[in-house]
């Protein structure tokens, strides 16, 4: 907890302090000032203040003002108004850890500003590319860049860029340790700040209070944050306020004192409240769920699912991250394990969930480059077509002027050309197939090996606590088996499963009893049923034998199990039954009592990248495992379908071949 509560004083670690203190009800006024600007000059200083205040309330609305406004700039063949749009989206880019985005935003800002020799947007640019450095974590480059920016600003005489680039050096140099150097540049910055009364000085304070918190020098600490606070009177710049606010409640929660700090935290949250700054809002119940953590961890309890209440409403998918982590500390530290572990669980599915959701927009610009370039193919085709037949005219002409020398030469050139065809249509089938293949392998372990990997993550995190019993130990000991034999054999299978994608192996079907199969999913399911209190319930025949690939018929049951228990009730209870089918087969049947499917979403669950809902308990995931389950079941020669009576529950069928 305590380590957890340092981190919070580098809130500003990275921040650009903003040029206005816009609130949000000026916002119908400022969009019509962006609508009624008469030149280029007002039109980019509307769109300047209206992005900078959503790149603090709503990350989506900057980026698409920034993008609206490049659009309308590079119309009116404006470089400074384009240059100034693409380093907006730099900056929702770098919020969003979409670094090599970023990059190709700030090459093209870049070429602006140097269209028109704008040396203050090209030191922007430049100090911007240091940032994306650092967060990749290269930071000789990243200090290469902000002296260089430095330089700019320093010959042009631009105070802000000045003191912008001193605390981003003075930031470089507190990550990696070199403290010295980094109060150094941080009190040049102040100087300069100072002189010229920039809303910078109260960052910079800021940042030099988080170093020395961050070495429990907190007198110190305190000293420079009331120095900052007291200056954000002055400035009536909010997000400085709302950082300085942060950092002395954070304070506070490590003094011991959560009195103090939920002063501070409230004033904040009716200050971040009446701004609508929806993220800052999250973070100080956050801090607030932290200190009153201090005086009675049931009365934290309500502010924690305040906060995680929050971040779902507003969007903000990481800070949910966060939370959830916190309230596995929470619980850990109430000796609550079994909860501690089970908000892990949730954290690592949301995480892979991002993540998910990112690669799935990636792999979506990958198939419109595919398609751009399909399209692009067809127009050689028609050319080629085209050249053929010019090339039949000749050989008509060649065969009246010799008949038969011209008939030996057609059949050679037809017979060619066919064979030519027959290859590259094949080698064309072979790459698409070898790319389809590709696509889905990461997507697949994204989706079934990362989630229990991280959940060995999470125990062993548990494990280490001195505070377990010797129960709760052996309990972890028992799940970090389970999830550490549930990786082995998903990344077996998926190595299995790509080689037969790629190389024509045929899958290894042979005659076995599904009991003992069964019995293994749900022993494996247990821990995760018992949280909802679920019962299993297995009334497959006894000695029912069946040929197929036993890898793969243990992945469809496990999947099909899983997502049942994610969509059911508490207290309810899911069944597997089975039923001799039509022409020689078994049917398998999974029943459960859950909130069901809606019947426009029933006929594409099987499908790749088909949206999933939440489950009962919030959990997440993706349509990657039925995709798949539909694909194995096909391959041993069944058939797999579904039935759903929203709000009653599903039962999903399939089939595979008896001996």
């Amino acid at each position: 907890m305590k380590h957890r509560l340092f981190s919070l004083f580098l809130l500003s670690l990275w921040v650009i302090a903003p040029t206005n203190t816009l609130l949000a009800e000026d916002l119908p006024s400022l969009y019509l000032k962006v609508s009624k600007a008469e030149n280029n000059v007002e039109k980019l200083e509307a769109f300047d203040q209206l992005i900078e205040y959503f790149l603090i309330a709503n990350r989506d609305s900057a980026m698409f003002y920034a993008t609206k406004g490049e659009k309308e700039f590079e119309s009116q063949n404006y470089p400074k108004g384009v240059g100034t749009m693409l380093l907006h989206q730099a900056s929702v880019l770098m919020d969003e850890g979409m670094l090599d985005k970023m990059r190709v935003a700030l090459d093209k800002a870049q070429k602006n500003f140097q269209q028109i020799s704008d040396q203050q947007g090209l030191a922007k640019a430049e100090s911007f590319i240091g940032v994306a450095d650092g967060k990749s974590g290269n930071y000789t480059d990243a200090v290469k860049h902000f002296l260089n920016a430095l330089k700019i600003c320093q010959s042009i005489g631009y105070n802000r860029g000045i003191v912008s680039n001193y605390l981003r050096l003075g930031t470089v140099n507190d990550l990696v340790g070199n403290i010295d150097e980094a109060l150094a540049y941080y009190q040049e910055g102040l100087a300069i700040a100072h002189k010229f009364k920039l809303v910078d000085e109260v960052y910079i304070l800021n940042n030099i209070a988080s170093l020395y918190g961050r070495q429990e020098k907190l007198d110190v600490a305190e000293e420079y944050l009331n120095k900052a606070l007291n200056l954000s009177d002055t400035t009536k710049d909010v997000r400085s306020r709302l950082s300085v606010l942060s950092n002395l409640g954070t304070l506070n929660v490590a003094r011991n004192n959560p009195k103090k700090a939920v002063e501070y935290i409230n004033e904040g949250i009716e200050m971040a409240s009446r701004s609508g700054y929806s993220e800052e809002i999250v973070r100080f119940l956050l801090v607030k769920a932290e200190a009153l953590t201090l005086q009675n961890p049931k009365d934290a309890e309500p502010v924690y699912f305040q906060a995680l209440d929050k971040s779902k409403e507003f969007g903000l998918r990481r800070l949910q991250s966060d939370i959830l982590a916190s309230l596995s500390d929470h619980y850990a530290l109430q000796g609550d394990f079994k909860k501690a572990y089970q908000y892990l669980q949730w954290k690592q599915d949301l995480k892979d969930s991002i993540v998910s959701i990112e690669k799935a927009k990636e792999i979506a610009n990958l198939q419109s480059v595919q398609e751009l370039n399909e399209a692009e193919a067809k127009m050689d085709q028609l050319n080629l077509t085209a050249m053929k037949n010019t090339q039949n005219r000749n050989i008509i002409l060649a065969i009246a002027l010799a008949l038969g020398f011209g008939l030996l030469l057609s059949v050679y050139y037809i017979v060619t050309i066919r064979k030519l065809n027959h290859a590259l249509a094949h080698r064309e089938e072979e790459l698409q197939n070898s790319n389809a293949v590709k696509d889905k392998m990461f997507s697949i372990i994204g989706h079934d090996l990362k989630g229990a990997t991280g959940n060995i993550l999470a125990l062993i995190g548990l494990y280490r606590d001195d505070q377990i019993s010797d129960v709760e130990r052996n309990y972890i000991l028992d799940s970090l088996e389970e999830s550490a034999t549930t990786s082995n054999e998903t990344l077996d299978l998926l190595l299995n499963w790509g080689k037969m994608q790629i190389k024509g192996i045929s899958i290894h079907k042979s005659t076995f009893d599904t009991d003992k199969v069964i019995q293994d999913t749900f022993r494996f399911l247990k821990l995760t049923a018992s949280q909802k209190q679920i019962t299993l319930l297995n009334k497959v025949e006894e000695n029912t034998v069946i040929s197929a690939d036993a890898d793969q018929f243990r992945f469809v049951i496990r999947n099909l199990l899983s997502n049942a228990i994610k969509f059911s009730r508490n207290n309810s209870k899911i069944e597997l039954v089975s039923a001799i089918g039509k022409n020689h087969f078994i049917q398998f049947s999974i029943k459960d009592e859950g909130i069901g499917i809606e019947p426009e979403r029933l006929p594409h669950i099987f499908e790749p990248f088909h949206k999933s809902t939440p489950g009962t308990a919030a959990e997440v995931g993706n349509s990657i495992g039925l995709m798949l389950c539909k694909e194995f079941v096909q391959r041993n020669g069944g058939e797999i379908w579904a039935e759903s009576k929203k709000g009653v529950g599903t039962t999903v069928h399939f089939t595979m071949p008896m001996v």
